[in-house]
């Protein structure tokens, strides 16, 4: 092998340490940012309203992908028990951008991504998708999580879950 292939090789090999190094540093920092969510990690079980009806609810959430995720499955039943609405939430944060992102699946195959933002009054999360768009905001309520969904143009609740610890 001549010297050239062996200086060529040798360089992919550092190059390969600094995708790695930074891969490394992007992880914890994705990790990192995720930390002001980890008081809504665990199982929860609640009552709310949802369009005006009595609703229970699961909410399970955990970290991901080595703790660069924050993934939460909701789901919603009525009063005879039926799944009223289901949808798995995705918090994950940019380095690249610098941002906070949501992405919803909701049943029957919806999806979203959105903008996400720390609350300024303290802890939780709200995210929106514009004006015309509800408004979701989840914060610590004691030792419970309150969520609510705000609907932008009428200004009124479209629906609420507090939710307890279950495990």
């Amino acid at each position: 092998m001549a010297d050239d292939d062996k200086k060529s090789i040798l360089s992919l090999g550092s190059s390969d340490q600094r995708i790695a190094q930074e891969q490394h540093q992007n992880q914890l920092l994705a990790a990192e940012a995720l930390s002001f969510l980890d008081f809504m990690i665990g199982k929860w079980s609640g009552q709310g309203q949802h369009q005006n009806e009595a609703i229970t609810g699961k909410l399970t959430v955990r970290r991901r992908l080595q703790g660069t995720f924050l993934e939460a499955h909701e789901i919603l039943r009525n009063a005879l028990n039926e799944v009223d609405y289901e949808d798995i939430t995705i918090y994950r944060y940019s380095p690249t951008d610098q941002h906070l992102r949501v992405m919803q699946l909701v049943a029957p195959a919806w999806t979203s991504e959105r903008f996400a933002f720390p609350l300024p009054d303290g802890p939780g999360v709200r995210w929106f998708g514009g004006p015309s768009v509800p408004t979701v905001i989840i914060r610590p309520d004691g030792d419970k999580i309150l969520s609510v969904v705000h609907h932008p143009t009428t200004h009124s609740v479209e629906s609420w879950m507090r939710y307890q610890r279950a495990d």
